[in-house]
């Protein structure tokens, strides 16, 4: 009986220790991004937004409602040449801040570089804003909208 107890308690802690994590990882070569979801209350935006000195920027930003924590993924298009993307990643906490105005999230990484600013437009799309939650004086794109996890 002994045998099989120690075996059994060792798998049961194998198992409570696989909790579900968020990954993201880029294969640089052909640029796809391959990110395991967790199936907590984890909710994913995508889009792409206008760039100064590139074609745009593809922002894929995760957010854990579980965690209050985000991955934010930023692809700048032929940033080091035609087919050379570049992709900057950063994590941290997210504040859901209301007021009467406007609902937006507050993204702080884990870094302390400056923080990013998404207002809620509606169910499935988040705008980007500046830190005194303005959105840019420009007709250029500044959504993301929501992806079927």
């Amino acid at each position: 009986m002994k045998k099989y107890f120690l075996p059994a308690i060792a798998a049961i802690a194998m198992l409570g220790s696989c909790q579900s994590k968020t990954t993201a990882t880029v294969d640089n070569n052909n640029d796809n991004e391959i990110q395991t979801v967790s199936r907590s209350s984890q909710t994913t935006y995508k889009g792409m937004l206008p760039a100064a000195d590139c074609p745009g920027i593809e922002y894929s930003l995760s957010l854990d409602e579980g965690k209050n924590g985000y991955i934010l993924s930023m692809t700048y298009i032929d940033a080091d040449g035609a087919g050379n993307n570049k992709t900057f990643t950063s994590e941290g906490e997210f504040e859901l801040i209301k007021n009467d105005s406007i609902s937006f999230y507050l993204l702080k990484s884990d870094d302390m570089s400056d923080p990013q600013y998404f207002k809620i437009i509606n169910d499935s799309t988040l705008r980007m804003i500046n830190s005194e939650l303005q959105e840019a004086e420009s007709c250029l794109n500044y959504d993301i909208v929501k992806v079927k996890n």
